[in-house]
C-alpha cells in the first residue's frame, strides 16, 4: 500500500552555514501535492525530493513505501548513482585550477601501460575525454554478462577498479576525439588516477574537498561495509510485474559501480551540493565553472535538448537550461540547478525500469509549479504523457523502421534490458529506417521522444 508523508520547510534558520528563508505555506502544499499525486498516478513506489528556491527558501518532502513496507522519510538516504560523476570530476577541475594537473595530460602519464585494467583502452585519451565521454571506452555496464552477475552474486565485493577488467571485454565505439558515448568506463579509470594524483582513498578526497566544506552530512561514499539502510528498490524488466529487490544485498551493485555511481545521499544534501557546484562555490576563479559547464558539440549531435560538459549534463525544458545529472542505479536521481532562474531541483525514486523512468514526471511537475511562481512564460502545451508511433519489422534483424504521426523534434533511442542506451537517433520523416546491424541477438526497448512527451515499445532482434 503506497503510503504519503507530510513536508517540511526551514524558515531563516542555520542549515549547512546557509540561512534559507521562507518557502510560501501555498508553496508548500503545492510542492507535497505534487508528489503525493506521482505516487498515486504513477507506478513509481517512493520518492524524495528537495527544492530551493531563488530567496533561499528550501523544501523537503517524501511520499511512498521504502520496499520494506516503511514509509520514505526525507532523511532516507538513497544511491546518488550517475551523480556521483560530478563529485569526481568537480575534483578534478579543482586540481587543475590549482595547477596541479592538466586537464589535457594523457592518462598514460597517471596509469603505466601494464596496469592498465584492460587492453582496449588507448594511453593517448586524455583527462579532458574521459570526463566528458568522448574517449569512445565501452562501457563496460553494456556488458549483457554484467547485469546478470550482479543479481546471480550480489554479494560480491569488487575491488577498485575489477569492474573494468571483468567487463571491459570490447573494442572502443570510436576513436578518441571523434564522437560522444556516454561510459561508465570513464570514471572507474578517473577515480583510479585521482587516488593515484591525491595519494589518498577516493572516498577522502571527497570528504575532503567537497562533503566537509559544504557540510553534507547526509552523503558519503559506499563500499563494501555499506549496509543496506538506504531505501529499497524494485526493478521492471518489461517482461512483466515489478520485482521487490529491497531485501537483496547490494554490495555487488555498488562496489562494482566504485567511481561512476559509489555515492548515497539525501535530496537535502544533494540540492545544497547541486546549488553550490554550478553557482561555482567549489572553485576559486570563475572561469573554472564556466568550464565544466562547457558542452561538447559532439555530445549535442542527436538533439540540441541535450548536452554534456565535464562531468555536467545540460536538459532544457519550458526554454530553460538546466545543469546537473541523472543517475540510475535501482535508485533514479534527476539533480539539476536552473542559473537563469536560480532554482534547484532533486528528486529520488526507488524503482527501476528498463522503459523508461517515472521520475522525470515529477521533476517536471515541480518544475512547472516553480516556473509559475517566478512567472516564468512556459512554451509548453498539456499533453497527455504518451505519443503513437510504430516500429516494424518485429522481430528483426538490420533494419527497424519507425513511422510517427508528425515531423519536427523526434528523437528515437534503443535501451537494452538493464536500460543501457545503444543507439540514439534523430528523426527527419514520418518514416524513417534505424539501422540495428549492431545490436547482438535479444530483447530491446525503443523510445520516441517528441515534443518533451515519451513513449516505448518492446521489440526483438533475432538473428
Amino acid at each position: 500500500m503506497k503510503k504519503i508523508i507530510s513536508s517540511f520547510l526551514f524558515s531563516s534558520v542555520c542549515i549547512v552555514n546557509v540561512s534559507f528563508a521562507q518557502v510560501s505555506v501555498n508553496l508548500v502544499d503545492s510542492f507535497q501535492t505534487c508528489i503525493n499525486n506521482h505516487i498515486a498516478n504513477t507506478p513509481d513506489i517512493g520518492i524524495s525530493a528537495a527544492v530551493i528556491m531563488p530567496n533561499g527558501g528550501i523544501w523537503v518532502g517524501a511520499a511512498g513505501d521504502d520496499g520494506m513496507s516503511l514509509p520514505i522519510q526525507t532523511t532516507t538516504p538513497f544511491y546518488a548513482a550517475s551523480t556521483s560523476k560530478t563529485f569526481i570530476s568537480a575534483c578534478f577541475l579543482q586540481l587543475a585550477e590549482a595547477g596541479t594537473i592538466s586537464l589535457n595530460n594523457p592518462i598514460h602519464s597517471f596509469l603505466r601501460s601494464n596496469k592498465y585494467p584492460s587492453a582496449y583502452i588507448d594511453s593517448t585519451i586524455t583527462l579532458n575525454q574521459l570526463l566528458n565521454h568522448t574517449s569512445g571506452i565501452f562501457n563496460y555496464g553494456d556488458n549483457p554478462t554484467y547485469m546478470n552477475t550482479m543479481i546471480a552474486n550480489p554479494t560480491k565485493v569488487y575491488h577498485h577498479g575489477e569492474a573494468l577488467t571483468l567487463f571491459l571485454n570490447q573494442p572502443p565505439y570510436f576513436a578518441k576525439g571523434t564522437s560522444f558515448h556516454y561510459s561508465n568506463s570513464n570514471y572507474t579509470l578517473l577515480a583510479m588516477i585521482l587516488e593515484k594524483i591525491t595519494n589518498m582513498d577516493l572516498k577522502d578526497v571527497i570528504y575532503n574537498r567537497i562533503l566537509q566544506p559544504l557540510h553534507l552530512t547526509t552523503t558519503f561514499s559506499s563500499d563494501s561495509t555499506t549496509p543496506n539502510s538506504t531505501a529499497g528498490f524494485w526493478a521492471n524488466t518489461g517482461t512483466g510485474g515489478d520485482l521487490n529487490l529491497s531485501g537483496l544485498s547490494h554490495t555487488g551493485l555498488l562496489t562494482s559501480s566504485w567511481g561512476p555511481g559509489h555515492m548515497v545521499t539525501t535530496p537535502f544534501d544533494l540540492a545544497h551540493y547541486c546549488r553550490a557546484l554550478i553557482k561555482g562555490q567549489l572553485y576559486t576563479n570563475p572561469s573554472t565553472i564556466n568550464t565544466m559547464l562547457t558542452i561538447d558539440t559532439l555530445s549535442t549531435a542527436p538533439s540540441s535538448y541535450y548536452g554534456y560538459g565535464l562531468g555536467i549534463e545540460r536538459k532544457k525544458y519550458a526554454g530553460n537550461y538546466l545543469y546537473g545529472h541523472t543517475g540510475n542505479i535501482g535508485h533514479i536521481t534527476y539533480m539539476f540547478h536552473s542559473p537563469s532562474g536560480d532554482y534547484t531541483i532533486v528528486t529520488m525514486t526507488n524503482r527501476f525500469a528498463v522503459n523508461g523512468s517515472d521520475n522525470v514526471l515529477a521533476f517536471r511537475a515541480l518544475e512547472k509549479i516553480i516556473l509559475r511562481h517566478l512567472n516564468y512564460p512556459l512554451d509548453i502545451t498539456e499533453k497527455n504523457n504518451s505519443v503513437s508511433f510504430d516500429v516494424f519489422p518485429n522481430p528483426t534483424q538490420n533494419h527497424l523502421t519507425v513511422r510517427v504521426p508528425k515531423t519536427g523534434n523526434s528523437l528515437i533511442s534503443i535501451t537494452n534490458v538493464v536500460g543501457k542506451e545503444i543507439i540514439q537517433q534523430q528523426l527527419s520523416e514520418m518514416q524513417q529506417d534505424v539501422d540495428v546491424s549492431a545490436l547482438q541477438s535479444g530483447v530491446y526497448f525503443v523510445k520516441l521522444t517528441q515534443d518533451g512527451i515519451s513513449s516505448s515499445k518492446r521489440i526483438v532482434v533475432n538473428r
